[in-house]
């Protein structure tokens, strides 16, 4: 009987658009406004683009789907590996709520590239962009330098998660999701230490943002990071430095002091350590070849 239910379910030709949209509401509920803003709404806007709005969704071919997939990538792989990453999490979806009974773009095999060396910003360059920025957002990139946490994570930091005396950083809550899904804790460093103690006699209310506007509402990501590249061009550094560097130059700091790359990558909250290898092969391939020369 059960098995007859799920056949009818998947037999509804429910619309892409419709289909799309239910995604969103349930989706909107549990993940992070940062992903939904440059992953999830990016692709449902290229599928109805793409497709029909009213196309029934389980119409949609294995063909059908590696052409879309492919034809994006032929102009942007970037772009294509996202929306082939969300497809399947959308189509899988699908699959739990019964209205489809295989995902089409599960075995979707895009060409193998070769991942760009990871670039850092060496200390001579973090200090002229750092007096070059307007000074309500100079203790912004110190602590992303400093930390490592994504943009995301510290403009959604609360004083509630910060806790002075332990000089640690809580990342992650019920009101925020990190990528990896995972919460984490960040120890302070001297500069980021004083930076918090600073603001704190200032701020109250632990459900208020560490970084906001004087009016108490967020920064948005896309305006801190064009701040930043604004800042790059202006001082005429390279054209391959953006927000995320910060990040990668302190990863790469502390490989190079010899932390443990299993510490590294909990540190900055990876998925799992073969990411912080695949970002980090450069450095870590220094310890391959000590042991190389030892046989």
């Amino acid at each position: 009987m059960l098995e007859l239910e799920k056949q009818l379910r998947c037999n509804i030709d429910i619309g892409l658009e419709e289909f799309l949209s239910e995604f969103i509401c349930i989706k909107s509920k549990t993940a992070s406004a940062s992903y939904l803003k440059r992953s999830i709404y990016p692709t449902v806007k290229k599928l109805i683009k793409e497709f029909r709005k009213e196309k029934p969704v389980s119409s949609i071919s294995s063909k059908e789907a590696e052409d879309f997939i492919l034809g994006i990538f032929e102009s942007s792989p970037h772009s294509a590996r996202l929306f082939h990453r969300v497809s399947k999490v959308i189509w899988n979806w699908g699959i739990r709520r019964e209205y489809l009974e295989k995902n089409v773009f599960a075995n979707i095999q895009l060409p193998k590239h070769q991942r760009a060396a990871t670039v850092t910003i060496p200390d001579e360059h973090f200090n002229l962009i750092i007096d070059y920025v307007p000074i309500h957002l100079k203790d912004i990139y110190l602590v992303l330098r400093y930390t490592g946490l994504r943009v995301s994570e510290l403009l959604s930091l609360k004083w509630g998660e910060v806790q002075i005396r332990k000089k640690l950083i809580l990342v992650g809550s019920k009101s925020y999701i990190t990528k990896s899904r995972r919460i984490r804790y960040v120890p302070m460093s001297k500069t980021v230490d004083e930076i918090f103690i600073k603001k704190h006699r200032t701020n109250f209310g632990k459900d208020r943002l560490v970084f906001c506007k004087t009016n108490g509402f967020p920064y948005q990501v896309d305006y801190i990071s064009k701040k930043f590249k604004n800042a790059c061009k202006k001082l005429k550094l390279p054209g391959s430095y953006h927000l995320h560097c910060l990040r990668a130059t302190l990863g790469s700091e502390l490989i190079s002091k010899g932390v443990p790359i299993y510490t590294v990558s909990k540190l900055l909250g990876h998925s799992s350590v073969k990411v912080t290898e695949e970002h980090y092969l450069g450095l870590t391939i220094d310890d391959v070849k000590q042991a190389m020369s030892k046989i």
